[in-house]
Parts: structure tokens; C-alpha cells; sequence
């Protein structure tokens, strides 16, 4: 789908594109010391296909409890089945920079984190999917949530970050 929708960008506005690596900001979501503390997820047999899919009853709405995030945003997540890699590509869109998954933990795991949003000094996007929990002064920064809730740490870093820079496009002729 993504070769066929850059072939029409192509086509369509004559885009050129080239992708370069920039020094900038990253994060790198790692094992926090003491160790993981994930919950294994309840379908994680049936997510790797180890399990009759038809015993896998489908979430309100049809979807498959598989890699899924029920809630993700600004005051934290409740997931099912996911992995390490999952939290690292979600992660991005709340601290507004890439993450890269160090951790690598294949494990699927089931989780529910709250975080307060309004102590972090990072990216100002709202990636929330759905309702959101209202914040509670108890609930910690995403950092410590992570770290204490999960074993996992999140840390900023400069590093090699993927640019896209457009080099040309044109508005697309009338016929």
C-alpha cells in the first residue's frame, strides 16, 4: 500500500524525495534495573498462533485482542497483547520524537498505566485514541510510570535520526 501511494504522489504532484540521517533528539526505551515486570498477556498462545484463533473472542467492536491499544495518549495506556516494540512506536507519537525499542522484549503483555502528562517537558501532541482518565496528582511522570509499572526506562538521547526531505513537487495539472 505504501509503494502504490508513493507511486501516485509521484505521478500525480511529480514529488521527489530522498531520505537523510540528522543528528537530533531520540529516545531509547530500554529494561530499567531490577528487570522487567510485564504481566504476560492472557491470549499471547493465541496471538502467536499457537492457540485455536476461534477460542479468541473478538474485543467490543470486532477487533482481535492482538498488539492492541485500547487507550493510548497524554494520560497513559491500556494495552493487550502488546510487546516492547509496540509501546516503542506508540511512544512516539507522545513525546513528539522517534523511540527506539533497546529492550527488544518479544513477550506479549497486557498492561493498564496512567501517567500525568502536565510534568513532562516534551512533545505537546495530544495521541489520544479515546477517552482519557482525568489526572490524578498521585499519578507519576511517563517516566517513572514506566519504569515503576513496568521495569522499563525511557531515556532522550542525540542521536542518528531518518529525515524525508522533499527535493521537488508541483500542484497537479487540471486534466
Amino acid at each position: 500500500m505504501d509503494r502504490m501511494l508513493q507511486g501516485l504522489l509521484a505521478d500525480r504532484f511529480k514529488l521527489r524525495v530522498r531520505r537523510e540521517s540528522r543528528s537530533g533528539d531520540l529516545y531509547v526505551l530500554s529494561v530499567a534495573s531490577g528487570g522487567a515486570k510485564l504481566k504476560p498477556a492472557q491470549n499471547a498462545e493465541a496471538c502467536a498462533g499457537g492457540a485455536d484463533p476461534a477460542r479468541v473472542k473478538p474485543l467490543a467492536g470486532g477487533l482481535f485482542p492482538c498488539h492492541l491499544f485500547t487507550r493510548f495518549g497524554r494520560r497513559g495506556f491500556a494495552a493487550v497483547a502488546v510487546d516492547t516494540g509496540d509501546l516503542a512506536r506508540a511512544l512516539r507519537d507522545v513525546v513528539g520524537a522517534p523511540v527506539e525499542d533497546h529492550a527488544g522484549l518479544p513477550t506479549l503483555f497486557d498492561a493498564v498505566v496512567n501517567w500525568n502528562h502536565d510534568r513532562l517537558n516534551v512533545g505537546s501532541r495530544d495521541a489520544s485514541f479515546s477517552a482519557e482518565p482525568q489526572p490524578s496528582d498521585d499519578d507519576p511522570d511517563m517516566f517513572t510510570a514506566l519504569r515503576e509499572q513496568l521495569g522499563l526506562k525511557l531515556d532522550r538521547q542525540r542521536g542518528p535520526v531518518e529525515t524525508l526531505i522533499v527535493e521537488f513537487a508541483e500542484l497537479p495539472s487540471s486534466d
